[in-house]
């Protein structure tokens, strides 16, 4: 759900305020798809299958880096200038 709601509310809107970095939004968008596909095949494996504990570790490590991306790069550019 919440890759949902940034895909079709957030990065049109990022991409927009962006213009001159959409390569962020561009490289979010990637991650999501690489996210969705790693838990694709997680959701299809058993605990026991090889790779699976390794294909979990990639895909927190994935999840870390594209929150800290958002938070540290993406959303101070949409933060609201301080009124005093």
């Amino acid at each position: 759900m919440h890759a949902t709601v940034e895909e079709e509310l957030f990065y049109p809107a990022a991409r927009d305020v962006l213009e001159k970095d959409e390569d962020l939004v561009d490289e979010a968008t990637v991650e999501h798809a690489s996210a969705k596909d790693l838990i694709a095949q997680i959701q299809s494996m058993e605990p026991s299958d090889e790779l699976y504990d390794a294909k979990v570790t990639v895909l927190g490590e994935y999840i870390d880096h594209h929150v800290k991306e958002e938070e540290d790069e993406m959303f101070p550019r949409f933060a609201k200038p301080s009124l005093t």
